[in-house]
């Protein structure tokens, strides 16, 4: 998981960075029921039943943070907070 979230940071070429890592890690290598969203007016159960339609069943598999930053990277928040700055290769 590491090695892929150093690509992604890496692609994204962030900006902000430490928001990333700030906002991303309570996530990271946990079940749904082990994340605090507590102060951020969100359940995990709400959250879970956003996600399961991206078939995201947890945190602890590049498989599923793959397909959660897929559908992270589109909302406005992203671009917003995290100013990715996409190298081209």
């Amino acid at each position: 998981m590491a090695k892929y979230l150093q690509e992604l940071v890496g692609f994204y070429n962030f900006q902000n960075v430490a928001a990333f890592d700030e906002n991303t890690s309570h996530i990271i290598g946990r079940q749904w029921h082990e994340i605090d969203y507590s102060g951020e007016s969100m359940t995990w159960q709400g959250q879970k039943a956003k996600y399961a339609r991206y078939d995201i069943t947890d945190f602890k598999s590049v498989d599923c943070l793959k397909k959660f930053f897929k559908v992270e990277s589109k909302l406005p928040y992203f671009t917003k907070i995290y100013k990715p700055q996409i190298l081209k290769k």
